[in-house]
């Protein structure tokens, strides 16, 4: 038995994926169909595996299901003057063609307007 996870796609389709199985990933008109669908391309993946001689990854998904609400910290990070300063300059950046890396990203923002 493996996990799926469903999302919506475009155009109205589900996506479904198989994440022990990296890029095993299909997709319905309906949940239903794309449950069907994600059965075929699971069972296709592993006798592709099994017939090439791979070992089968195993089962290691474990989910956890949030129920809390974000919107007072978002809102609180949204307001705070240093994250602007860190969006408006990662937009212009990135308007501008300009990549940056993790470690300008560090040198340039602190601790506190990265939200740590």
């Amino acid at each position: 038995m493996r996990q799926t996870l469903f999302y919506p796609g475009e155009g109205g389709y589900w996506v479904v994926e198989c994440p022990s199985l990296p890029g095993c990933v299909s997709q319905g008109k309906t949940k239903e169909e794309a449950v069907e669908n994600i059965k075929d391309a699971i069972e296709g993946y592993i006798a592709a595996l099994v017939q090439d001689g791979f070992p089968v990854p195993p089962e290691n998904f474990e989910a956890l299901q949030l129920c809390a609400s974000i919107e007072p910290r978002l809102n609180e990070i949204e307001c705070d003057p240093g994250f602007r300063r860190m969006m408006d300059r990662s937009a212009a950046d990135f308007r501008a063609g300009r990549t940056v890396s993790h470690a300008e990203v560090r040198r340039r923002y602190p601790k506190s307007a990265r939200g740590k």
